[in-house]
Order: C-alpha cells, then structure tokens, then sequence
C-alpha cells in the first residue's frame, strides 16, 4: 500500500490526507515517537491542569496517551474530516476529550484560550521547502499559535528541525517575549531506528514559552543529559542543531558502508567548548571472504612426532624442525 505523496507539497493539501487516513483506516501512523520515547520531555513542559490543543493531530494515538495518565483538557484538531470520523469513533469514552475538523492555519478559537499547542510533526508537513507560499501559510499557523496561547503559555514542537524550519521558528520566537529551547530527543531516535531501514535522523523537541517582554532573550540548548546551555544569538543555535545533524549523518553512513582506505575522525567536546577533548579515529577491517585459520609448529630437533587437535579446523599448517 503506497501512502506517500507524489510530490512533498501534498502534506499539506487536504484532499492527501484524506485519501492517507481512508486508506490506512484505524492504524495509528505516529510521527517522531510514541508516548513511551516523549512522555519524558513532554512532562517537563505540560501540565495536567493544562489546556492543550493538538493542530494536526491526524490519527496518532499521542492524545489518548496523555489523557489516559492525566491530562483530561485536550482539544485536537485537524483538516481531514476523515480522520476526525475515525478518532471521535475510536475515542468515544474518552469524554474529556475533543476533535474537531479545523484548518490549523485558521482556528474558531478565542484568544489565550489554551495554556499548550503541542505540535507533533505538524509543521514539518506544512513546511516542505521555504518557497513564497509555503512561508505565507506558516505565517498564518504561528500567528494561530501566538493568538490562542495564553501568558505563560508554551508551544511544543517535536520536529526533524531541516534549517529552514529551524531558522523560521527562530525569525518568530527569538525575540524578548518568548524563551526559546531546543532539546534532542535521543529515546524517539533509538525507537526510530529499530524500525527504520533507512537513516534515523535526530529529533527535537522545541518548547517557545510565552512571556511578557523580558529585557532580553533567552535561547537554550540541551543536545543530552538534562543540562541546559545558555546561548546568545540564534545562530550558536543553529551551529548545535546542525552539529547533530552532521554527526548523525555519519554515524549512518558508518553503518551501512566500508570505508576501505578513507578515514573518518570525529572531535569530542563539552557543550560550551570549542576546543576538541578527544578526537575519535574510526576505521574498518576489511573483510574476507572465507575466514581460514592457519597454523605454524616448531618442533625441536630429535623430535619426530606432533600432535595435532583435529578441533582447530585448520585450513593449512606448516612444521618447521
């Protein structure tokens, strides 16, 4: 069954996802992870007393997740009438919780009426490229975003964060009224590469918080662990996001080719230094073909006899006297 689009415009037209979840029916098609590999991340920066709305929410099954463990104030939406049919279906005892078929980029909703937008792949399929159109529409969706959050309010993003996406989120929420973060997701990674074949790319999640002007901006990092790093310009931002990127690039070429008489070294740092603590050299062994063991016995001299243990499998030997 081929569920992609012929061209990666068609995320984001509706009659695609139609078509997608028609075709699909009730299986959940998860972006980035399941609750398991982001609960630990999202609990950090929701709440269950929260009033959360889902743009894009299609048919994961992230929003029962969460209200399952708690967070009963959830609101999803989306602009396939499709999947909305299926999700009230599927999700008719979980009373709390609402779908509604709504363009993300142009909501019913009142000002400062959700405390979380939780964005879960959403804008990476609205966002293919950084063409005219494309930036037009997501102009309107984080105008949505800003609109309805309340003060205090945060936008979380979990997202692949391709440098155009990365330097539109940062044009919009870098400036002294919203705390930008970004944050790897290394558990959604490991996940993602048990069950890809291709290469697994980094995740992030991105939480914007929504505060009154502050006298200057904050931007911070954690790329593992739990330490932040406090950054200055939207550009070191950049220089981390795609530090990772590169690396993972690598470690997925390591894994699926020789690199017979290239070399390939990677610098190791502490988050802040620029300065190189280890380097790390990788190579390969080339392989063979057949793996033959070979044996050499020296025997003293007076000695006419050797024994020879027919367990070693020996391909050849050679007795020297």
């Amino acid at each position: 069954m081929n569920l992609l689009p012929k061209s990666h415009k068609e995320f984001s037209e509706k009659d695609y996802w139609n078509k997608f979840f028609k075709k699909r029916g009730n299986q959940a098609f998860e972006w980035y992870g399941e609750y398991l590999e982001l609960c630990g991340q999202l609990h950090k920066y929701i709440k269950p007393r929260d009033v959360i709305l889902i743009p894009g929410c299609g048919n994961s099954g992230l929003s029962a997740d969460l209200y399952d463990v708690g967070y009963e104030h959830i609101t999803n939406i989306d602009v396939s009438e499709v999947v909305i049919k299926q999700m009230k279906a599927i999700n008719s005892h979980r009373t709390g919780m609402k779908f509604l078929c709504m363009d993300a980029l142009n909501t019913t909703f009142s000002d400062d009426e959700f405390n979380v937008v939780l964005d879960k792949g959403t804008l990476d399929a609205l966002m293919p490229d950084d063409s005219e159109e494309t930036v037009k529409s997501i102009d309107k969706y984080f105008h949505e975003i800003k609109r309805v959050l309340k003060l205090g309010g945060r936008f979380v993003c979990i997202t692949l964060l391709q440098s155009h996406i990365l330097s539109k989120l940062l044009e919009t929420f870098c400036d002294n009224s919203w705390m930008f973060r970004v944050v790897r997701c290394h558990e959604a990674e490991e996940k993602n590469a048990e069950n890809a074949d291709g290469p697994t790319l980094p995740v992030f999640v991105v939480v914007a918080t929504k505060f009154r002007a502050m006298p200057q901006q904050i931007l911070e990092v954690c790329m593992a662990g739990d330490k932040m790093i406090r950054l200055q310009t939207a550009d070191e931002v950049k220089s981390y996001v795609k530090s990772a990127q590169d690396t993972a690039f690598v470690t997925n070429g390591l894994a699926k080719t020789s690199l017979d008489e290239d070399e390939v070294s990677l610098d190791l740092m502490q988050p802040g230094d620029d300065n190189p603590r280890y380097t790390l050299y990788v190579v390969d062994q080339k392989r063979s073909q057949a793996i033959n063991k070979y044996a050499v016995f020296i025997v003293p001299q007076g000695r006419s006899v050797i024994e020879i243990d027919t367990g070693l499998n020996l391909y050849s030997f050679l007795v020297l006297k």
